[in-house]
């Protein structure tokens, strides 16, 4: 599970080893062994767990994946697609 988090100021990139300093963003990334591991912007970017996104005219840092909104899109064309189906019968 991915997690966008704010730093204290107390947590280490698992990635470049720096300290992420407070109030600097970072993800959280819990592995299905129940270990977590941190990653500063720059690492998340850099993995592709990152990306900025325009959103209402401003651009945003999201930890969220596309395959959501390709997830979100095909659910609504196959919704298309019953419709279609139901129109016919």
């Amino acid at each position: 599970m991915k997690r966008g988090c704010i730093s204290l100021g107390q947590v280490k990139c698992d990635d470049c080893q720096r300290i992420i300093p407070h109030p600097e963003r970072y993800l959280a990334l819990d592995r299905e062994d129940g270990t977590t591991e941190r990653f500063c912007v720059d690492c998340s970017l850099k993995r592709g767990y990152a990306r900025y996104k325009m959103e209402r005219g401003e651009l945003v840092l999201t930890f969220m994946e596309e395959v959501v909104e390709e997830k979100d899109q095909a659910e609504g064309e196959e919704k298309g697609e019953e419709k279609k189906e139901e129109e016919k019968e």
